[in-house]
């Protein structure tokens, strides 16, 4: 965890700095700029009535990679909402 932001002003930028640099930050910040170029790849080599379906993956990868990796809770609910989304405004 990257704690709580310092009360000084000074410590601001120092806290903000030790949080880009963290692994967590880069990683993330690498698979993002990662995922584009093959999402544009994908898109030059597929129809986007068959690609544009797939990313919907992502959203099932995320739970269940949350929980094998990060040994977060899975219940019934979450995996529900994956398959059975409900309607906008419930």
């Amino acid at each position: 965890m990257a704690g709580s932001l310092p009360k000084d002003w000074d410590g601001h930028f120092g806290f903000i700095v030790h949080f880009m640099f963290s692994p967590w930050v880069i990683s993330a910040l690498f698979a993002a700029f990662l995922s584009f170029p093959v999402c544009v790849i994908a898109l030059t080599k597929l129809d986007i009535s068959y690609a544009y379906p797939l990313t919907s993956l992502s959203f099932v990868s995320v739970v269940f990679m949350g929980w094998f990796f990060f040994g977060e809770t899975l219940s019934i609910a979450p995996v529900r909402e994956l398959w059975l989304p409900k309607k906008a405004g419930q």
